[in-house]
């Protein structure tokens, strides 16, 4: 398995318009998409981190948005939660952000129903739900 550096310069290098940001956050994957990664995305990708705000280095994103080397980025994730209203990258037109709800739909919460009644039955019923 490779490790989470040479996958994230795999990625950098993938074709496609799309980046998307989902690794586990460890002290490895800190800061993984940083400036130089940035820069190695073409000018019409746009980057979205749907998994923890600091695997991207939020200084060299803000810089990628302003300067628009990137199209854009699609946040549902931040450095801090809850997020500074006042955050500059909220100003952005480029920037899409989601309060961290973004993989809330009508489907994640009906199978979230489903479990909590299964566990509920399990716990209730003891052995016998099994």
């Amino acid at each position: 398995m490779r490790n989470a550096a040479s996958s994230a310069t795999a990625w950098a290098f993938a074709p496609g318009t799309f980046r998307t940001a989902i690794p586990r956050a460890s002290a490895e994957t800190r800061g993984l998409i940083d400036a130089a990664r940035l820069a190695r995305m073409k000018p019409s990708a746009y980057l979205v981190n749907v998994s923890r705000g600091e695997l991207v280095d939020r200084e060299a994103l803000l810089d990628a948005l302003r300067q628009r080397r990137i199209a854009g980025a699609g946040l549902d994730v931040y450095w801090e939660e809850p997020p500074q209203p006042g955050d500059p990258l909220f100003t952005l037109d480029n920037v899409v952000a989601t309060p961290h709800v973004g993989g809330v739909t009508q489907e994640a919460l009906a199978r979230i129903a489903d479990r909590v009644v299964a566990m509920l039955r399990e716990f209730l019923l003891g052995s016998r739900a099994r």
